[in-house]
């Protein structure tokens, strides 16, 4: 399960940026020898956006879910406290 680092919110959707880098990989193809070179704007990794805080970043948590339902617990005792 992927957490986001600044919130710890599990509502991460990942940003592939496609409709940018389809075009300029189209462009490539246009110079001599593009062929080649077309496909390095798919290598640019994407990037994480967090649907609770807005936050984007590169990395996020990787947790396992039952640890992730055992910190949920844990947080809902302490606020009920």
């Amino acid at each position: 399960m992927k957490l986001c680092i600044h919130c710890d919110s599990d509502m991460i959707e990942k940003k592939n940026y496609l409709e940018f880098k389809l075009p300029i990989a189209m462009l490539l193809l246009i110079f001599p020898n593009g062929v080649f070179f077309c496909w390095v704007p798919f290598l640019i990794p994407g990037n994480y956006v967090c649907k609770k805080c807005y936050k984007s970043s590169k990395k996020v948590k990787e947790i396992d879910w039952r640890e992730h339902e055992l910190l949920e617990k844990i947080k809902t005792q302490q606020t009920t406290k």
